[in-house]
């Protein structure tokens, strides 16, 4: 047996008449609304439920149908389009839509249409006061024992998140623009503060507690590289370091850095050329928060001018003293040979009376001459020493050679070793213009370094005039 149902009919019929509008027959239809009676009976349960939700919904809340039109409306309190219920129920959802978005809109239905649902869909939707007001609607299918009945939706005014996010962008693009304004400042102060650097005379330089540079001038360039920026990543100690000792300059700088008030440190380098450069360097510790160490900046000045003239100086200075030591001997001995010369013409004089006395052609004449001979010679000796410390003057004249060189070489076989035989090859010659004194004193200074020159050994000086 048939299980039994209750169900909805509809009857339509109407009356076929004959003459005198007498009805002969009735005509009559009768159709199932079961179902349509149980998708309305849906749909009313649906909208009983999405009212009691608008009521509590800050939202905009309706449903259109298949073809399009508004089959429910809440808009709490008039808020957002200002429409009733009954202004909006039965007109096309298009009527509410902006035209630049229109098409978005449609292609939305369509996709609910076809069972998918819409997110967030943005929209401007037209006021009872001629304004568009964006919403950002979510939508979805109604369906009703697996038929799609309607479409649900709803919409969130978002005009306030809107003039939020204008705000925010035009805080943005002020931010934006001010952070370029910024940068180029900052660009323009680098580059007026790196025309700066690269102009001084000064080696200006930065690099890491290891070593590794990250900064390098102009100045660096000319003594360390062809290139400044081949200079970065480097290490710094390397370059100051001569004869591999980079450790002991590592250390040497360090320790000079560390100090509060650094004093300068003199290095000496070799530069990219080869030559050797003195360079005096300062330079401080820098730190991005206390005791956070980041990097160290120094600053060098070639110095090797200034080095080369104190070492010069130096060299002046002993110089200067040296003569000064001459200066104070020269006059010392200026003054012994002054009270020599006195000593000397007293034994003069009284060898001179003693040869008065004595007869000529004895031995004992002849060794007075001897002496008054040797007491020339220290004479003339004297007045060597008092020209050399020009507390005398020359005195040039005709001289014979021959006896000056015959007279000297007596003098200098006594003062060189016995053990030198003395070769003599004098002729005579014509007169010159010369001191007597200076030109004995030439040959027995050439006789002395010649002697010194064959030390104890035997040998031959030949003397040729």
């Amino acid at each position: 047996p048939q299980k039994k149902e209750t169900r909805w009919i509809r009857a339509v019929s109407t009356s076929i008449g004959g003459e005198n509008d007498q009805p002969l027959h009735t005509l009559g239809f009768i159709i199932d609304v079961t179902e349509q009676k149980r998708v309305e009976t849906a749909l009313m349960e649906g909208n009983e439920r999405s009212k009691s939700i608008s009521k509590i919904s800050p939202h905009l809340i309706f449903q259109i149908d298949l073809e399009g039109r508004v089959t429910y409306f809440y808009d709490m309190a008039d808020t957002i389009l200002g429409y009733s219920p009954g202004e909006m129920k039965g007109r096309l959802y298009q009527e509410f839509i902006s035209p630049p978005m229109l098409q978005s809109a449609v292609e939305a239905f369509e996709n609910l249409l076809g069972g998918k649902t819409v997110i967030n869909l943005e929209l401007e939707l037209l006021k009872k006061d001629g304004s568009y007001v964006p919403c950002e609607v979510s939508a979805g299918p109604v369906i009703v024992r697996d038929n799609l009945v309607g479409i649900q939706a709803i919409a969130k005014d978002i005009s306030k998140r809107k003039e939020a996010a204008a705000i925010l962008d035009q805080h943005r693009d002020d931010l934006e623009a001010m952070v370029a304004s910024r940068t180029k400042e900052l660009r323009e102060s680098e580059e007026r503060y790196r025309s700066i650097v690269d102009d001084m005379p000064e080696m200006v330089c930065r690099f890491l507690p290891d070593g590794t540079v990250t900064f390098a001038n102009r100045g660096c360039e000319k003594c360390f590289s062809e290139d400044a920026d081949g200079l970065l990543g480097h290490n710094f100690f390397e370059w100051i370091s001569r004869n591999g000792e980079k450790e002991d300059s590592e250390k040497e700088f360090k320790s000079l850095l560390e100090k509060p008030y650094p004093p300068y440190l003199d290095n000496q380098m070799t530069s990219i050329d080869g030559s050797a450069k003195w360079i005096r360097w300062t330079g401080r510790s820098l730190f991005e928060r206390k005791d956070s160490l980041v990097e160290y900046q120094v600053v060098g000045l070639d110095i090797t001018e200034q080095k080369n003239a104190a070492i010069k100086k130096g060299k002046s200075d002993q110089l200067r003293n040296r003569a000064q030591k001459l200066e104070a001997i020269g006059t010392l001995s200026a003054g012994i040979a002054h009270d020599f010369n006195n000593i000397l013409a007293v034994l003069m004089g009284n060898v001179q009376l003693a040869m008065d006395d004595v007869p000529k052609k004895t031995r004992t004449r002849k060794n007075l001459n001897e002496i008054y001979s040797a007491c020339l010679r220290a004479r003339d000796m004297v007045q060597q020493i008092l020209t050399f410390c020009r507390k005398g003057e020359e005195a040039l004249r005709p001289v014979s050679l021959a006896p000056v060189v015959k007279e000297s070489i007596k003098f200098l076989k006594s003062a060189i070793p016995s053990t030198i035989e003395i070769r003599e090859n004098i002729y005579p010659t014509g007169f010159v213009d010369a001191d007597p004194t200076q030109i004995s004193q030439v040959l027995m200074n050439l006789g002395a370094n010649a002697a010194h020159a064959m030390g104890d050994r035997p040998g031959v000086l030949n003397i040729t005039l």
